[in-house]
């Protein structure tokens, strides 16, 4: 890439202007009201849609392409526009649950979506699917800059997917915290869990180099990147791991032991976390470039320093989740009740520790500001962000499947399918991310992205937007479209052929939900 244009690039994606919480919130639930919006229209219409590329394409339609509009042309109403779709989503709800309240309820079977809500596979659709769209649209001019990375302190759209997929990677991680690890099976474990991310993240500053791409320092550092703390998350972890496997006492402890020392290993990362914030900040409110790029070339520690002073607050997170399991596990065991009764009990406890979590986090976040976020250092105040926007989307998500299943029952419609693109993102999440960051890649060396910035256009200072032209808006469109469309066709074709039968997404679409 031309020197001049990799600078003039990098210049054009700071951020400029300010997302408010609700707005990142708002974006964040948008596609799980989406998905319920989409449940609701194949209830009201009967369809018996049994097709998976049939059931993808209307996912496509219904979700994926409300999403880009939303972060692109329709950005300046997105939360205005977002609150219109929960009000419709909420009435369709109602309007279905009035006209068959007088229907005999089925034995209530809860929704499969609901175990994997219960180790994240659901939030991680979500998060993959903002995540793989602004890392394109962020490119473009029609994307408004406010949704950018923040340079030090304050909160983008942008910010939050590293902090989400590390405590979605440590939920999912978590099913394995009881389970006793010997040897061979921490060596594998770590085999597994580690080599394949360390090595993308060994071999993404090479790239970079090699092919003279754009990279914001402030992000990471010069060499440090998001797979490889994604690697150190998980390496902790898995020696986390080997650590209480060979605890009998916890174990066999109670909850509330498990829990409190699962929490203990997370408090004492975001202990860390404050410390290094408080002595960093000084520097970074002082100066515009710190570390300078002479003393980032003169030491490593400061040509990673961003990387390496944000692992403590993302093992905060990764250790959270950790706490998060603890309590839900022994919600999920069988004891002695009916399966059906357990797993309503399952779902009303759900129910009641994401909404009060959502609550805490949300008045503990509101009470230190959002002026005060880091996600460049992963602060104290950047951990409770994440935990309160991950909780947040979490209720969402089981209130939109738990409903679907509720209303599925009452009007009889049992062929209603679920997701297909959340199940294909849900199997082949990590490949659908590295095809989205290859075509990212491509298009910007291909296009010159920032060219579609018009010389009469004007750069709105409070919602970081660019003013574009019909034809300007139409054709940055049409990209995003057909670079999401590709990316998810991959995995959506290799999800289906990985099916056991033609006949398994039928039958899953009746028994699953």
């Amino acid at each position: 890439m031309d020197p001049e244009r990799k600078l003039r690039h990098e210049e054009f994606t700071v951020q400029v202007g300010a997302s408010s919480v609700l707005e990142v919130i708002l974006l964040c639930i948008a596609p799980f009201i989406l998905l319920g919006i989409r449940n609701n229209l194949l209830i009201f219409a009967a369809l018996r849609m049994q097709n998976f590329y049939t059931v993808s394409l209307l996912d496509f339609s219904c979700i994926i392409l409300p999403v880009i509009f939303l972060l692109t042309v329709a950005s300046d109403h997105a939360s205005e526009l977002i609150l219109v779709c929960l009000l419709s989503y909420v009435v369709s709800t109602l309007v279905l649950l009035v006209f068959n309240r007088g229907k005999q309820l089925m034995k209530f079977v809860q929704p499969q979506t609901t175990v994997n809500l219960f180790y994240g596979q659901d939030l991680i659709c979500d998060t993959l699917i903002l995540t793989c769209i602004m890392i394109l649209s962020i490119d473009f001019p029609i994307c408004p800059r406010r949704l950018a990375k923040t340079p030090d302190y304050g909160l983008g759209l942008m910010d939050t997917g590293t902090g989400c997929f590390i405590l979605l990677s440590g939920l999912s991680a978590s099913r394995f915290l009881l389970v006793p690890l010997e040897k061979s099976r921490l060596l594998r474990s770590l085999y597994r869990a580690v080599l394949p991310i360390t090595t993308l993240g060994l071999l993404r500053p090479i790239a970079i180099s090699s092919l003279g791409y754009q990279h914001i320092t402030s992000e990471y550092g010069t060499h440090w990147n998001f797979f490889l703390t994604i690697g150190f998350c998980r390496v902790v972890s898995t020696l986390f791991l080997a650590f209480v496997s060979s605890l009998s006492w916890f174990k066999s402890g109670s909850l509330g032991t498990q829990a409190a020392f699962s929490v203990s290993f997370g408090c004492a990362f975001l202990l860390c976390s404050c410390y290094l914030d408080r002595t960093l900040k000084p520097h970074v409110i002082g100066s515009t470039q710190w570390p300078t790029q002479e003393a980032r070339a003169e030491s490593l520690i400061y040509a990673n320093l961003e990387g390496l002073t944000s692992l403590a607050g993302y093992c905060a997170i990764f250790f959270l989740a950790f706490s998060f399991y603890a309590v839900l596990r022994k919600w999920s065991l069988p004891v002695g009740r009916e399966p059906s009764k357990l797993q309503v009990l399952f779902s009303r406890k759900l129910f009641f520790f994401l909404l009060a979590t959502t609550v805490i986090t949300g008045f503990a976040f509101r009470s230190v500001g959002p002026k005060n976020v880091s996600r460049r250092f992963a602060n104290p105040e950047y951990v409770l962000l994440i935990c309160f926007i991950c909780s947040a989307t979490a209720f969402c998500s089981w209130a939109v499947h738990a409903l679907f299943c509720l209303l599925k029952q009452l009007t009889g419609y049992v062929d209603c399918p679920p997701s297909a693109l959340f199940y294909a993102l849900s199997s082949h999440g990590l490949l659908y991310f590295l095809v989205s960051n290859l075509l990212t890649g491509f298009v910007n060396i291909s296009f010159d992205t920032v060219s579609f910035i018009s010389p009469n256009s004007e750069l709105n200072h409070t919602t970081g937007k660019y003013s574009c032209d019909l034809i300007s808006s139409c054709i940055q469109l049409s990209i995003l479209v057909l670079y999401t469309a590709f990316s998810m066709g991959v995995v959506v074709v290799l999800a289906q052929r990985s099916l056991p039968s033609k006949q398994w997404w039928y039958s899953c679409s009746r028994h699953s939900e």
